[in-house]
């Protein structure tokens, strides 16, 4: 009887120690996941910086846009899969296609989104990660754990450092903030130079010579800004060339002293077939009162490829047709673009080629 009253109690006590054990691991998981902070949206650094103090933890600015497929699983991926980085680290998406936040791109020099912006609670900057992939997340686990930086994964640099990177890009983005407060940035500018040379610090340090009423050293920083010129810089730096171009020459933006680069917006090709090159033909004309000047023309795939130079000096009034020939690769519709860089207002023009592909007889 004693025996059977022992075992009856022993698993009595058996059943509540696993009712327990499940009661407190549903605690710890629901404590888990009220530490996680909601993603935020949009916020400014400073207000990031307030944020992150005050919480004691890093931050994440993710550089996002709404036409995006990669950006979306990002942020799905951080509210589910790696939500517990969300505990780690407070993070903040921004949109990058708004005029208040092109200059994160251009600080970093970075097209690729989604791409993810680490700093301390301080505001230091310590890694830049692009991608949605697990790896990335992974990634950004380890430098928020203090590890070394995946360098796989670390966004694709567009220029050269003669030293540690980050360092250099945080001060850059130190002389931004402290300009816009009014400061004269010209000792620290001119420092970061040691280590990079792109179109950004460039910029702020023209800002920062025309502030003080250099207007000799305002004019060669902005012709050196103007050599960036390749179709890549031209895209990610349209709106600070421009400014600078009107720095050098008053009249710029003046629809009568300017060249306009005018091209068909569509091009069609038929009678197509796999692996047998077609020839055809842009044309090109300088709707302008001004020289036109066509630095770069680039092609999306390089199944399309330029026949004639890519530079091209165009008089008012006149145009040019430029060669192209275009291979094949498979049947079907191919949808291709190519692009022209030149000294119009609006820098990069696009050409949208659709082919018709026929089956090889």
């Amino acid at each position: 009887m004693w025996h059977n009253y022992i075992i009856k109690q022993y698993t009595i006590m058996r059943t509540q120690g696993v009712l327990l054990f499940f009661l407190l691991a549903m605690l710890m998981v629901s404590c888990k996941r009220q530490s996680a902070a909601e993603i935020l949206y949009e916020k400014s650094i400073d207000d990031m910086k307030t944020l992150a103090g005050k919480a004691n933890k890093p931050f994440c600015v993710v550089l996002s846009n709404t036409d995006c497929p990669p950006c979306s699983i990002y942020v799905n991926n951080l509210n589910d899969t790696h939500a517990q980085l969300r505990a780690d680290a407070l993070f903040d998406v921004v949109d990058v296609t708004q005029n208040e936040n092109r200059w994160w791109q251009q600080w970093l020099n970075c097209s690729g989104l989604p791409t993810t912006v680490i700093f301390t609670p301080s505001g230091k900057l310590t890694a830049v990660v692009s991608g949605a992939a697990d790896k990335c997340f992974d990634c950004i686990r380890s430098v928020l754990k203090g590890e070394p930086a995946c360098a796989a994964y670390l966004y694709t640099r567009q220029f050269q450092s003669s030293g540690d990177l980050f360092p250099a890009l945080d001060a850059v983005l130190s002389c931004k903030f402290r300009l816009e407060q009014g400061e004269n940035i010209d000792e620290a500018i001119s420092n970061t130079f040691d280590q990079i040379v792109y179109p950004y610090n460039i910029y702020l340090k023209c800002l920062n010579e025309q502030k003080q009423g250099n207007h000799e050293m305002v004019v060669a920083l902005a012709k050196q800004l103007l050599h960036f010129d390749d179709a890549y810089n031209v895209r990610m730096y349209d709106n600070l060339l421009n400014e600078v171009r009107s720095i050098i020459d008053p009249e710029y933006s003046n629809p009568e002293n300017r060249a306009v680069l005018a091209v068909e917006k569509e091009l069609k090709l038929d009678g197509c077939y796999p692996n047998t090159p077609v020839k055809f033909k842009i044309t090109v004309k300088n709707e302008g009162q001004a020289p036109l000047e066509i630095s770069d023309i680039t092609v999306s795939c390089s199944c399309v490829k330029l026949k004639s130079e890519k530079k091209h000096t165009i008089a008012a009034g006149k145009s040019a047709d430029i060669d192209f020939e275009f291979t094949a690769e498979h049947e079907g519709v191919v949808y291709r673009e190519i692009s022209f860089v030149s000294n119009d207002i609006r820098a990069i023009k696009t050409v949208k080629m659709t082919a018709n592909v026929l089956e090889q007889k």
